[in-house]
């Protein structure tokens, strides 16, 4: 568990200040970022000229803002977040090195410890990317970052995910070797079909069901089938038994459902064929008696509590089935073409889809078929697809436009192919046993369980509540994404309910009124925040994808110009001369990616062009690594 995550953790007027925290957080990102990739005397001018301004990056909330900054330059080098925010002289000594209450460490190694704890995953993961966070003795360059690489996403903080859940997922990654957001994504899919239908969460306004939407996007040849049939396999083996249970029922069911039907249609010719009024009431009566027997006396259905691939006709025929629940998990994209209308004549065919992840009530009535009707339905979507089934998820207006977009969990993978080693780590067997045995008691579970939030959750869940609503107005970070942002409180609280219930040491023996069990602490409130806010940037990579191709475009244009050209510097009127880059805010756009990706690097001005007349157009230098990629 991450530091900072408890009440005792935080500092005094935590709950005052949590609501801003989130606004706050992203706005300091906002005007240091750009300053922080360049680092040196660049972040120093920037809060010289106002002390005012220098005030507000002394609250502890700011103080753990700016150092994420650092921390996102530096790749989680603790030591080097630690000189750089001590030689920037943005922070209060007594503070920053006093030993916080009740603690062994000081209030700047908590800092520290927090925001490079998703590094550590990273170099844990991704061991590859070790030469990113490597400097060159010639100029301090760090290594130019692939255009195409997506290691600014945040890593899934998998460690957020309790035991035996946890342990089990952290184990799965290293044994496939594939990124831990795969397996993260995944891991919730399963508890949230295990759960599906069974739990709701009352927020004290409303109640939120507890099955969640979620899609991993990954190339081919990553191991995405792998993951998803060691994460479901304990529902797969339960769904395998429960159907040779069922087996001598189901056959000893249609025989006696054949023998009432068989009978019945003897009546019915008899009732045809007679002429006397009173015994053909007689046998319209028996005929009615034999109805009612098989009325009361279904055929049961194979209990199904997984599908890989299906029509949404079928989808919603299983689901009137098995108590109006079910689970999609499947590693292809072909329930989007469903969706589309693959198998309606082009006819998009959402309604259920957006029915069933809100438990609304939902009916079919197609022409030549019975009709069906479900009052809460309970879906789950685990999805792990290729990145071009993403895109067209983007592309297509009406799942946009009719909320389905918005109603999915984005996790955009970083690929491991050609880093992956024949030797990895096994998955202990006794976290495979724990895993599947937690699995499999939820799965068991039956009566409906309402969770609630303690006091101190709720106000951490009301606070990041504001946070977000705040960001979804006109300059919020969230505005070109509102219909998705919207979700995202009650996105985190099904998150909550799921990691509530992956912990083997809460709703331990999932006793029917057992009243504590059923609160939501505030160590599992944080985790879900802190898995909300890595989806919430893949969300914001999803959102921004066609706009984001665009603009990586033009960062290959300039970086096609400085490879062919090799200029020691560069201005923006020289890419109007030598590309045809002809709008300077297209030019900017692609000039922050380079320098974002290490490529190149604001030219720090000379003493006299600061203090005399007009300031000189920005120039750009060259990292030598793109020139000399082994020096």
């Amino acid at each position: 568990m991450n530091q900072l995550q408890t009440t005792s953790d935080l500092p005094n007027g935590w709950r005052e200040d949590l609501g801003t925290y989130y606004q706050q957080q992203r706005s300091l990102n906002d005007g240091l970022k750009p300053l922080t990739d360049l680092l040196g005397d660049q972040l120093e001018q920037y809060w010289e000229p106002d002390e005012d301004a220098k005030m507000v990056l002394l609250s502890q909330d700011a103080e753990i803002s700016c150092c994420r900054i650092l921390a996102d330059y530096f790749r989680g080098n603790a030591a080097l977040v630690d000189a750089a925010y001590r030689h920037f002289g943005l922070f209060e000594p007594e503070s920053w090195d006093e030993i916080y209450p009740n603690h062994d460490k000081t209030w700047g190694q908590k800092v520290i410890e927090l925001v490079t704890s998703e590094y550590s995953l990273e170099r844990e993961f991704f061991p590859e990317d070790s030469n990113k966070i490597e400097c060159s003795a010639s100029g301090g360059w760090p290594r130019p970052i692939s255009l195409n690489d997506r290691s600014d996403l945040p890593i899934f903080p998998i460690d957020q995910i309790p035991d035996p859940c946890g342990s089990f997922g952290r184990f799965c990654s290293k044994h496939a070797q594939v990124d831990p957001g795969l397996v993260g994504n995944t891991i919730l899919a399963v508890v949230s079909a295990a759960l599906g239908g069974k739990v709701s969460i009352d927020l004290g306004t409303h109640e939120e069901p507890i099955n969640i939407y979620s899609v991993a996007s990954l190339e081919s040849g990553n191991r995405k089938s792998t993951v998803m049939k060691e994460c479901s396999d304990p529902i797969n083996q339960y769904q395998i038994e429960q159907q040779q249970i069922m087996k001598d029922r189901i056959t000893e069911a249609k025989s006696k459902f054949s023998i009432l039907q068989k009978r019945l249609e003897a009546l019915q010719k008899d009732a045809a064929k007679c002429n006397d009024p009173i015994e053909r009431a007689d046998i319209i009566k028996q005929c009615n008696d034999v109805i009612a027997e098989m009325n009361a006396n279904p055929v049961p259905t194979n209990p199904t509590y997984l599908v890989d691939d299906i029509t949404t006709e079928a989808l919603g025929q299983l689901m009137a089935d098995n108590n109006e629940r079910g689970a999609v998990l499947s590693a292809e994209g072909g329930l989007f073409k469903n969706m589309a209308g693959l198998y309606n004549n082009g006819m998009s065919n959402i309604d259920l889809f957006l029915k069933a992840h809100a438990g609304d009530g939902w009916q079919s009535n197609r022409i030549g078929r019975e009709a069906k009707f479900m009052a809460n339905p309970a879906l789950t979507l685990g999805l792990a697809v290729q990145p071009d089934v993403v895109e067209e998820i983007c592309k297509n207006d009406e799942f946009r436009e009719r909320g389905l977009k918005a109603r999915f969990l984005y996790a955009i993978c970083r690929s491991r192919a050609g880093y992956r080693s024949r030797h990895s780590d096994i998955i202990p067997p006794h976290l495979k046993m724990a895993y599947n045995k937690r699995i499999l008691s939820l799965m068991q579970m039956n009566a409906h369980r309402t969770l609630t939030l303690t006091p101190d959750a709720q106000c951490i869940w009301d606070c990041f509540y504001d946070g977000i609503e705040t960001e979804l107005r006109p300059g919020g970070h969230l505005v070109e994404l509102v219909d998705w942002g919207s979700k995202l409180p009650g996105a985190v609280a099904r998150i909550a309910g799921l990691l509530h219930f992956a912990n083997s040491s809460t709703s331990a023996d999932l006793a029917d009124g057992f009243r504590e069990a059923d609160k939501i602490n505030v160590d599992t409130i944080w985790s879900a925040i802190w898995i909300g806010e890595y989806y919430m940037e893949h969300a914001k990579f999803v959102y921004n994808m066609m706009k984001t191709d665009s603009t990586l475009k033009v960062a290959h244009t300039i970086l096609d110009y400085i490879t062919r050209c090799k200029p020691l510097v560069f201005k923006g009127k020289d890419l109007f001369d030598h590309t045809n880059l002809h709008s300077m805010e297209k030019i900017q756009d692609g000039i922050n990616i380079l320098i974002k990706k290490n490529y190149i690097r604001l030219k720090s001005p000379t003493v006299e062009h600061r203090r005399i007349g007009r300031p000189p157009s920005p120039s750009y230098e060259i990292n030598p690594h793109i020139f000399f990629p082994h020096g």
